[in-house]
């Protein structure tokens, strides 16, 4: 997330965007970042739309449990609240929730969705995620 901040003036602004749909959280926790941080980061990059592409849509898509980082996964659990809960607090922003796909009925990771590096995710589970996220996309997203 601190690179979408750092380099927003080189990679988001100049394309002036009309919709803006952001999957981060998963290097940012598992490097050690709070989730406490990283809303702020996240609170930081919402600000910097209002106030450089005011209009825009945002989305946040949340930040999905992975084998390879399951240690994390409270960490992921207490990220994505802090996100819905911030998104639900602006009306123009909206919160897409992946992780739930992620897990089978009991809340365990479905590891069949993941490459053999346990982090990366398969064509399938890209299939479920596109289910999910289509949804969001306003018009202009959907060119």
């Amino acid at each position: 997330m601190s690179d979408l901040i750092y380099y927003f003036e080189d990679i988001v602004r100049p394309y002036n965007p009309c919709q803006i749909v952001v999957y981060e959280g998963d290097n940012d926790i598992a490097s050690g970042m709070s989730p406490e941080a990283y809303l702020q980061d996240v609170i930081t990059f919402t600000r910097m739309v209002e106030i450089f592409l005011p209009g825009t849509e945002l989305a946040f898509v949340s930040t999905k449990p992975s084998p390879a980082r399951e240690e994390w996964t409270d960490e992921y659990q207490e990220a994505n609240t802090l996100v819905r809960e911030f998104c639900m607090s602006k009306p123009h922003l909206k919160y897409i929730d992946v992780s739930q796909l992620m897990v089978d009925k009991n809340q365990n990771i479905k590891k069949e969705l993941f490459l053999g590096d346990m982090l990366h995710m398969k064509p399938s589970g890209y299939q479920l995620w596109k289910a999910v996220v289509r949804p969001y996309l306003s018009e202009c997203g959907r060119k």
